[in-house]
C-alpha cells in the first residue's frame, strides 16, 4: 500500500516535466473526473470557489488552480461528489448544499438544480459521496441521503469529535475523528464499524476537510496545512505537504475505488529456511510486490512462496468480490532473529555427581516475539531445563547443546550452540567399624577409621561430642541408642557415614506385691517384674527373712513396718534394687478415758479412745443416750438427764478384725440451792441470817461461802453481797444475796439547767436514798442571800433560776437537814458548781 503512495508520488514528480499541460488541463476541468489522469484530485471549497488540488504534486502558485465551476448564490461551504442520484446529467458530478432549508443541490452540466430533498439536519458540515448515498455530518450525527427522500439519521457518534466524512465506491464512509489521539473509522452504511485507524504524526487533528484516495488520507489542519500517509496495518503515519492559500472549508474527492484491508498480517520466516506460503483474499488478478526488506516472492497466483533473511514487508493488489475496485493487503515478513551462547566449555571439580549453574546469554532476539529455551541431553540438567541457567547434574564428561526457538506460529526458528564440561573427580568415602566393652559406670566404645581419600575427619557420637582422632575411643556415660557419624573430608568432597551404637544393658529391679497392707501372720506374693541381662536375684523381707527365687512368697508374723528389698545382678556385673514398704497390723487393745472423775448433769465431757493407730480407719462412739459420733477422737458429749448410760467405743481397722470396748458411765444430777431474797439494812444495824434452806441437813452436802464459812447457815451484819456453793456427789450449784445499803444521800456536786433534759437539775436524791423521813434543803449564792429552797422529799429541785431568772455560771453554797426512820438525823453542807 505504501508502494502504490511512493510510486504516485514519483510518477506526478514526473509528470511536472509537462506542468503546463497538466495546470492547463486542471484549469479547464469543470466537472470532476473519477478515471484517468485526473482520478484522484482534491476538490476544495473557499467561499464560492472551487479549486483543483493535486496530492501528488508539490503545492505551488499552480496547484491547486481555480475550477470554472462556482457554488451556487445562498450554499454554504460544503462539496461533495459522487454518483448522481438524481439521474439527469453527468455522473460523477458535484453536490452542495443551499438555501434556508439545506437542500441538496447537484450540478447537472450547465448549471446547480435543486434536488428538492434537504439533508435532514438543520445544517449540513462535512458532506461525503460514495456509491449511492450522500453522508453529512452534522454534530456528531451522521445523516444518510439517497437521493429520493430526505436525508434521515443514520446514527449518532460519541467519544471523539466528528471532523470530516468521505465515502467509497461501495456506500461505506470514513469518518476523521479528533481527541487525544486522533483515528479514522470505516462504517458500512448501516453504520457498523468496520475498520479503525490510529493516525500519528507531527499534526493528528483535521477540520479543513477529509479525502480518501485509494490508500492515501489527507486532510487539513491548523494553519491550513495539508497533512497525508499511508493506511498500513491499524496505523496512518502523516507527514506534512505544505500550506494551502486559500484555506479550504470542504474537501470533495471520487468515491474511494481501492479497498484497504485494515489488518496487516503477519508471516514469519526463518533465514535460510524454506519459503512459507502467503496466501491473499480475493479474486484474480494478482500482483504481489516487496515494498522493503530482503524478501523474494516466489509465484503470481493467490498464494505465493516467500523467503526472507531479514524482516520485510510485501504487499498483494487484487480484484475482491465485496469491493468495486482494485484491493489491497499488507503482508509484514517477520523473520526472527537470536545470538545464542552456552558459555562453554568449562571444567567443574566434583564428588562423583558434578552439579554446577551454568550462564547462557541470548541476544539479538526480535522484539514481541517468544522464545523457548531446551538443553539436551536433558537427562545432564536437574532443573531449570528451560531456562538460560540451568543447573546440571554430571557423572563424567558431557557436551551440552542449548536450543533456542520461537513457536510454531511464529515461525519454528531454531538457533543452538553446543559446549562441553570437563569434570575432575575429588570423591572420597567414610566407613568405619565399632566395639562397644560395657561397664556399669560408663561404656567404652572403640572406633577404627576405614575410610579413603580423605585428608581430615570428624566423629559426631551422637551425645552432643565430637571428636577430630582418627581412632577415637569415647565413653557413654548414659545408656541408650547412639548414632555416629563419621564425616570426612578432602577440602573439595566430603561424605559421611553413621552406625547405630546400642549400649543398653539397663539393671531395672522392679516388683509388684499382691498385698502391702495386712494382718499379723497373712502372707504377701511378690512378683518380679525387673529387666536385666542374665539377670539374678536376693530378697530381703525386713523381718531378717532373705530368699533367692525370681518371684517368693512369705509369711510375716509380726506386726509393724517392714522395708521389702530385692537386689538384682546382670552379667556385667552390674546390681540395681527396689523397695516397697509393708504394713502389717496387729490386733489392737482398746479403752477409753473420761476428762473428769465427777460427771454431772449437762456437764461437757470429752471421751478419749485409746488403740493402736497404725492401720486404724476410723471409729465410733455409741454414747447410750441415742447419739452416735463416728470418726473423731477426742469426743465431747453432754447429757441432759441424770443417770447410767452404757458407752461403746468400736476401733476400725484397714485388714485386722474391728475392736469393741463397752462399759457405763454415771452422770449426777447438779444440786438446787436458795439462800433467800435480796434485802437491805442500815450500816451497823440489825444483823440478818442467811440459810441453805434447800440442801440444810442433806447428809452428803457441803458448802463455801464467799465469806469462808462452810455451814448451811451464816450471820451478815453489813450490806453487801453474799453468795454460797453446795455440791452433791462432786456436782455443785451457786445462788446469791444483794443486802443493799438502806440509809444515804447522794449529793452531786455540779448542774447544768440547760434544758437538753441531762442533769438540769440539782437534787440530793436523785439516787432515791432509802429510809428518809424529813427533808430541807436550802440554796445561797456567793453573797449568802438565800435564792432556794424546799422540804418535798420528792421534788425535782433547783432548776438554776432565782425569780424566774436564769442565775450566772459560778459556784454555789447548799444545806440539808434530814431524818432516817431508824430516828437518826444527819446535817450537810458543800458547794454545787453551775454550768450551762
Amino acid at each position: 500500500m505504501q508502494l502504490n503512495f511512493i510510486k504516485s508520488i514519483a510518477n506526478k514528480r514526473l509528470l511536472c516535466l509537462f506542468g503546463l499541460l497538466a495546470i492547463n488541463t486542471q484549469g479547464r476541468a469543470q466537472l470532476p473526473t473519477c478515471s484517468g489522469a485526473n482520478a484522484g484530485l482534491i476538490y476544495y471549497v473557499y467561499g464560492t470557489t472551487i479549486y483543483n488540488l493535486d496530492p501528488t504534486l508539490p503545492i505551488s502558485a499552480t496547484n491547486p488552480v481555480v475550477n470554472t465551476i462556482s457554488l451556487p448564490t445562498g450554499a454554504i461551504a460544503a462539496l461533495s461528489l459522487g454518483p448522481n442520484l438524481n439521474a439527469v446529467g453527468p455522473s460523477p458530478t458535484f453536490y452542495t448544499v443551499a438555501g434556508p432549508n439545506n437542500y441538496y443541490y447537484y450540478y447537472n452540466g450547465s448549471s446547480w438544480t435543486n434536488t428538492g430533498f434537504t439533508t435532514g439536519s438543520s445544517f449540513a458540515v462535512n458532506p461525503g459521496g460514495g456509491g449511492s448515498f450522500i453522508y453529512n455530518n452534522a454534530g456528531g450525527g451522521i445523516y444518510k441521503y439517497n437521493g429520493s427522500a430526505n436525508g434521515t439519521l443514520l446514527t449518532t457518534l460519541t467519544g471523539l469529535t466528528v471532523a470530516d466524512v468521505a465515502a467509497d465506491c461501495r456506500g461505506d464512509f470514513y469518518i476523521l475523528k479528533n481527541g487525544a489521539t486522533s483515528e479514522l473509522d470505516e462504517y458500512s452504511p448501516t453504520g457498523t464499524v468496520l475498520n479503525t485507524w490510529t493516525i500519528s504524526g507531527p499534526a493528528t487533528s483535521g477540520g479543513g476537510g477529509l479525502a480518501v484516495i485509494n490508500n492515501s488520507v489527507y486532510y487539513c489542519a491548523g494553519a491550513n496545512v495539508l497533512y497525508g500517509g499511508t493506511i498500513s496495518g491499524t496505523t496512518i503515519n502523516v507527514s506534512a505537504l505544505g500550506t494551502l492559500s486559500p484555506a479550504p472549508s470542504d474537501f470533495a474527492s471520487c468515491p474511494v475505488s481501492t479497498t484497504v484491508i485494515g489488518k496487516t498480517d503477519t508471516v514469519y520466516a526463518c533465514s535460510g529456511g524454506a519459503g512459507v506460503p502467503v496466501t491473499a483474499p480475493g479474486i484474480a488478478p494478482f500482483t504481489w510486490t516487496v515494498v522493503s526488506g530482503p524478501a523474494t516472492i516466489t509465484g503470481t497466483g493467490a498464494t505465493v512462496s516467500v523467503t526472507a533473511s531479514a524482516n520485510s514487508v510485501i504487499v498483494a493488489q487484487f480484484t475482491s468480490a465485496t469491493s468495486c475496485g482494485a484491493t489491497i493487503d499488507t503482508f509484514k515478513i517477520i523473520v526472527p532473529t537470536a545470538l545464542v551462547s552456552t558459555g562453554l566449555p568449562a571444567t567443574i571439580t566434583g564428588c562423583g555427581t558434578y552439579t554446577n549453574t551454568l550462564n547462557a546469554t541470548l541476544s539479538d532476539t526480535t522484539a514481541g516475539l517468544t522464545y523457548q529455551r531446551a538443553w539436551t541431553p536433558a537427562i545432564a540438567i536437574s532443573s531449570g531445563g528451560n531456562t538460560l541457567t540451568p543447573v546440571t547434574h554430571l557423572f563424567t564428561n558431557t557436551k551440552l547443546t542449548l536450543t533456542i526457538s520461537t513457536p510454531f506460529n511464529q515461525g519454528g526458528c531454531s538457533f543452538t550452540d553446543t559446549g562441553t564440561i570437563y569434570v575432575i573427580d575429588k570423591s572420597v568415602k567414610a566407613k568405619f567399624t565399632d566395639t562397644v566393652h560395657y561397664g556399669c559406670a560408663a561404656d567404652t566404645l572403640y572406633l577404627t577409621n576405614k575410610s579413603t581419600a580423605q585428608t581430615s575427619q570428624i566423629w559426631n557420637f551422637g551425645d552432643n561430642t565430637t571428636s577430630t582422632l582418627l581412632n577415637p575411643t569415647h565413653l557413654y556415660t548414659s545408656q541408650g541408642h547412639y548414632s555416629t557419624l563419621l564425616t570426612v573430608t578432602n577440602g573439595t568432597c566430603t561424605d559421611s557415614v553413621r552406625a547405630t551404637v546400642d549400649t543398653p544393658h539397663i539393671v531395672h529391679a522392679s516388683f509388684t506385691a499382691s498385698l502391702d497392707t495386712i494382718c499379723q501372720g497373712q502372707t504377701i506374693t511378690f512378683t518380679n517384674i525387673s529387666s536385666g541381662i542374665y539377670p539374678s536375684y536376693t530378697w530381703r523381707f525386713g523381718d531378717g527373712s532373705t530368699d533367692t527365687n525370681a518371684s517368693p512368697n512369705h509369711t510375716f508374723n509380726h506386726e509393724g513396718v517392714f522395708l521389702v528389698k530385692v537386689v538384682e545382678k546382670d552379667f556385667v556385673p552390674c546390681y540395681d534394687s527396689s523397695t516397697l514398704r509393708v504394713f502389717v497390723d496387729s490386733v489392737s487393745f482398746l479403752k477409753f478415758t473420761t476428762s473428769d472423775t465427777v460427771l454431772c448433769q449437762g456437764q461437757g465431757i470429752t471421751f478419749t479412745g485409746q488403740y493402736i493407730n497404725i492401720g486404724n480407719t476410723g471409729n465410733s462412739w455409741d454414747f447410750g443416750d441415742g447419739t452416735v459420733i463416728t470418726n473423731r477422737n477426742p469426743v465431747e458429749h453432754g447429757y441432759l438427764e441424770p443417770g447410767t448410760y452404757p458407752i461403746t467405743l468400736t476401733a476400725k481397722f484397714r485388714v485386722c478384725p474391728d475392736t469393741t470396748i463397752k462399759k457405763n458411765v454415771s452422770i449426777f444430777a447438779y444440786p438446787a440451792i436458795n439462800i433467800g431474797s435480796d434485802t437491805s439494812m442500815c450500816p451497823n444495824g440489825n444483823p440478818i441470817q442467811l440459810t441453805d434452806i434447800v440442801n440444810a441437813g442433806h447428809p452428803g452436802a457441803t458448802w463455801q461461802w464467799n465469806t469462808g464459812d462452810t455451814s448451811s447457815t451464816i450471820t451478815a451484819s453489813q450490806p453487801g453481797v453474799y453468795y454460797a456453793t453446795v455440791s452433791v456427789n462432786g456436782c455443785a450449784a451457786s445462788d446469791s444475796v444483794w443486802i443493799k445499803n438502806d440509809c444515804y444521800l447522794s449529793i452531786p456536786n455540779s448542774f447544768t439547767p440547760n434544758n437538753d433534759g441531762i442533769n438540769d437539775y440539782f437534787f440530793p436524791r436523785q439516787k432515791l436514798s432509802e429510809g428518809l423521813v424529813t427533808f430541807k434543803f436550802n440554796i445561797y449564792n456567793r453573797w449568802g442571800q438565800l435564792i432556794y429552797q424546799t422540804t418535798n422529799i420528792d421534788g425535782r429541785g433547783w432548776d438554776g433560776k432565782f425569780n424566774s431568772l436564769d442565775q450566772p455560771v459560778g459556784v454555789y453554797i447548799y444545806t440539808i437537814d434530814a431524818t432516817y426512820k431508824d430516828g437518826e438525823s444527819e446535817s450537810y453542807k458543800g458547794n454545787v458548781t453551775l454550768l450551762r
